[in-house]
């Protein structure tokens, strides 16, 4: 059973469960979602996603910022990513600057956006995340 809980008042949400969290495409989510390990997204997000591993299913709609150690997308993402590991499938479209240290992308993904090729990564932040050293994206 997943855990919800609000953040020092704020209308961010905390959205756990242990091992993978999954927004269904009648989800849709207005703040940010932080997890420790896995989260799917397959419905709608206006807001930051913050994960170890983040999948984009081709039916998710994600305005925000999204961070993680390996980020797969065949949806559609419009802000910012910093990625270790980045895999934009054939649906994916990305209407962002984004940062990444491996990148792979499939025929057919459409790309909108200034991509930076890190360098070092600085290790697991308090989130338990592994967050890029001088990531562009802040939370």
């Amino acid at each position: 059973m997943p855990t919800i809980r609000k953040k020092n008042g704020s209308n961010n949400l905390t959205i756990t469960q242990e091992g993978y969290s999954y927004f269904s495409e009648e989800l849709d989510i207005v703040g940010h979602v932080f997890s420790r390990s896995r989260v799917e997204v397959a419905g709608r997000v206006s807001g930051d996603v913050t994960a170890n591993t983040v999948e984009l299913a081709s039916t998710a709609r994600v305005r925000g910022d999204v961070k993680a150690r390996e980020l797969t997308i065949d949806g559609n993402l419009t802000g910012s990513f910093v990625a270790e590991k980045a895999t934009l499938r054939k649906n994916a479209r990305i209407l962002a600057d984004f940062e990444y240290g491996d990148l792979s992308v499939e025929a057919g993904a459409v790309i909108d956006g200034h991509a930076t090729r890190l360098v070092s990564w600085s290790g697991d932040d308090e989130s338990g995340c592994y967050i890029p050293e001088g990531s562009m994206v802040s939370y």
